[in-house]
C-alpha cells in the first residue's frame, strides 16, 4: 500500500510538465475538477446504473489528486501536513468522524467503505467546486496571498474532496495507482517495449526482424490505385480510396506497419504476410481473425478521421491523450489491450510521417526493423 510520502515523491518524478508556475498547477485542476464532477452530472442526468462509471470516477479522481499534489510540491509543504489539516476541517465538520485517527491510505479507504454518513452526492460536488473556486483566487494575481493562506485554502479543498470521495464510497488508494499506471503508460522515465506477443510462436509465424514493403501508384482507367510489394511479390488488393473526396487513403497499409512495428500487433499485417498463428487455433482465430483485422481498420479509420482536421498530424510530436485512451478502451478483450500509450503515439505519429512522404513521392519503399523498432521511407 502506497503512503503519502511516496506518493508526494511520485508525484515530483512524475511532474515534467514544461511551465514551472504554480498558477499553470492551479489552471490544470480546474479541468481535472470539471472533468470529475462531469460525470456526476451525467450519472444523474442519463440515470446510470449505480457503479457503472466507478472505473472513470477513480481514473478522474487520480487525476485530481495527481494536480493537487502537485501543487502541494511546488508550494513546498509536507503532503502528511496538509492531509492532517484537511482530517482537522473534517472532523469540525462532522462530528461522529474521526479522521485524525486514521494512519495510512489503506484506513481511509476502509472509512470510505464503511461509513454511515448520509452524504449527498450532489452538495458534496458542489463544494469541491466551491473550494477550488476559493483556490484559484490564490493566483488569480489580483491579491497578494500569504503563504499560510494556500496552504489553508489548499486543505479545504483537499477536505472537499475526501468529503466527495466518501460520498461515493470511493477508494482513494486504487484512484491513485490508476493515476501513476496511466502516467508510466503514457509518460514513462524510460521507454521499454515488451517483449513481442509472437515471441513464443514458430519462427515461421513470427514477423522478421527486418521488412522491406514497396508502395507505388499505378493508373487504370480513370482510377488510381497503390500495390504493394513485400520481397518482390504483391501483397494484399489493389487499394483505392473508397471515398468521394479524395484523401489518399490508399496509402494507409503505412499504419498497419508501423503498428507492428511498434505494438507488435496488425492482425492485417500477419493477413497480408501469411503469418497468421496457426499453431494455436484460438489465437489464430481471436487475435488474427476477421474480428481482430476488423477492430484494426476501425481504429486506422478513426485516427484517420482526426488526422484529417490536423494536418495529417505534421509538426505534432504529442496526441491528445483522450484519443489514445479511447483507441486503449476500443481493443480491450485483444492482446494489444496490454500495449502502453507511448507506444501507441509512436505508431501512430511514425504512421502519418511515412504517410505524408508517401502521400507526396506517390510511391517509396519503407523499411520496418522490429528489432530497433524503426520505420524509414526511402524514395525509389
Amino acid at each position: 500500500m502506497i503512503t503519502y510520502d511516496e506518493y508526494q515523491k511520485k508525484v515530483a518524478e512524475t511532474d515534467i510538465l514544461t511551465s514551472k508556475s504554480s498558477g499553470f498547477i492551479a489552471l490544470g485542476l480546474v479541468g481535472e475538477v470539471g472533468d470529475l464532477l462531469s460525470l456526476i452530472k451525467k450519472e444523474q442526468r442519463d440515470l446510470f446504473v449505480i457503479g457503472s462509471l466507478e472505473d472513470h470516477l477513480h481514473e478522474e479522481l487520480g487525476d485530481v489528486l495527481w494536480y493537487v499534489t502537485c501543487l502541494i510540491n511546488r508550494e513546498g509543504y509536507d503532503i502528511r501536513e496538509i492531509v492532517r489539516n484537511s482530517f482537522i476541517i473534517i472532523k469540525d465538520e462532522y462530528s461522529q468522524l474521526n479522521p485524525l485517527s486514521l494512519k495510512s491510505l489503506n484506513e481511509l479507504d476502509i472509512l470510505s467503505a464503511s461509513h454511515k454518513l448520509d452524504l449527498n452526492v450532489l452538495e458534496s460536488s458542489l463544494d469541491v467546486a466551491t473550494a477550488l473556486s476559493l483556490l484559484l483566487t490564490l493566483y488569480s494575481g489580483k491579491q497578494v496571498e500569504k503563504h499560510q493562506d494556500k496552504s489553508k485554502v489548499i486543505s479545504i479543498f483537499l477536505s472537499k474532496l475526501i468529503i466527495f470521495s466518501l460520498s461515493k464510497k470511493l477508494c482513494i488508494s486504487k484512484a491513485i495507482i490508476c493515476n501513476l499506471k496511466k502516467i508510466e503508460s503514457r509518460w514513462p522515465q524510460k521507454e521499454v517495449y515488451p517483449e513481442p506477443f509472437d515471441k513464443s510462436h514458430e519462427e515461421y509465424e513470427r514477423f522478421p526482424d527486418k521488412i522491406n514493403f514497396i508502395f507505388k501508384e499505378i493508373d487504370l482507367g480513370e482510377k488510381k490505385f497503390v500495390i504493394q510489394q513485400c520481397q518482390g511479390v504483391n501483397i494484399g488488393d489493389r487499394l483505392t480510396d473508397n471515398k468521394k473526396d479524395k484523401d489518399d487513403y490508399r496509402f494507409h497499409d503505412v499504419f498497419h506497419i508501423c503498428f507492428a512495428v511498434h505494438l507488435g500487433w496488425s492482425p492485417v499485417l500477419r493477413a497480408l504476410l501469411r503469418l497468421k498463428r496457426k499453431n494455436i487455433s484460438s489465437t489464430d482465430e481471436n487475435q488474427d481473425g476477421a474480428r481482430a483485422i476488423i477492430i484494426e481498420e476501425g481504429v486506422s479509420t478513426f485516427v484517420f478521421s482526426r488526422a484529417l482536421n490536423q494536418s495529417l498530424f505534421e509538426n505534432v510530436e504529442r496526441l491528445d491523450y483522450d484519443l489514445l485512451k479511447f483507441i486503449q478502451e476500443f481493443v480491450k478483450g485483444y492482446e494489444v489491450e496490454k500495449c502502453n500509450l507511448w507506444q501507441w503515439e509512436k505508431a501512430i505519429i511514425d504512421g502519418y510521417k511515412i504517410f505524408r512522404q508517401m502521400k507526396k513521392s506517390r510511391k517509396g519503399k519503407v523499411v520496418a526493423d522490429f528489432v530497433s523498432h524503426t520505420v524509414i521511407f526511402e524514395e525509389i
